[in-house]
């Protein structure tokens, strides 16, 4: 089936599309539960699932968590890195056991990398 539409037409489609309000995402969320612009869906990305899981273990200084491009990069510190930081000494390779399961390739001496 072929339709034809005159030039006019698409004016007056423009037109109305021109003063339709833009519908925002974030309005839609209370001020509590507002996210960054690049997270509009409901579930929590892999970005904010990975960073959770590692949150306490970055805070006492034992991980470093960075982007950098297109890729994560977690460095994990050793055992007694988590000792020191009031951890217990297999919570080392529990980190990367989670982070293998994860997808993320080892580069040895505790660095961890995954193509987002």
């Amino acid at each position: 089936m072929k339709y034809i539409v005159t030039e006019s037409q698409i004016q007056r489609l423009i037109e109305s599309i021109k003063k339709r309000p833009a519908k925002r995402i974030g309005d839609k969320l209370s001020s509590d539960e507002k996210r960054p612009s690049n997270q509009i869906e409901d579930k929590p990305s892999f970005y904010d699932e990975i960073r959770g899981y590692l949150r306490e273990y970055i805070t006492g200084g034992c991980v470093k968590f960075d982007v950098s491009h297109k890729y994560i990069i977690v460095d994990v510190g050793a055992p007694y890195d988590f000792v020191d930081a009031g951890f217990e000494r297999e919570d080392a390779n529990r980190v990367k056991n989670k982070l293998r399961s994860k997808g993320f390739n080892s580069l040895g001496l505790g660095q961890f990398v995954k193509e987002i």
